[in-house]
C-alpha cells in the first residue's frame, strides 16, 4: 500500500484495517470461550471473555 498510495491514504487503510480486525479477536475469543465452556461447564463465558489478564 505504501508503493502505491500516499501516506495519508496507506494510513487511513491502516487504520481501517485495524479496526476491523479488532472485531474479528472479540469473536475468535468469545467462540474459543464458548468452546471451553462445553468442555469445562464451570468456566464462566462473559466473564472469560472480558476478563483482563493479570
Amino acid at each position: 500500500m505504501l508503493n502505491t498510495a500516499s501516506k495519508t491514504t496507506a494510513t487511513f487503510a491502516a487504520t481501517l484495517n485495524l479496526l476491523s480486525s479488532m472485531p474479528t479477536a472479540v469473536i475468535s475469543a468469545n467462540e474459543a470461550i464458548h468452546y471451553l465452556h462445553h468442555l469445562v461447564s464451570a468456566v464462566p463465558v462473559i466473564l472469560a471473555t472480558i476478563a483482563p489478564r493479570r
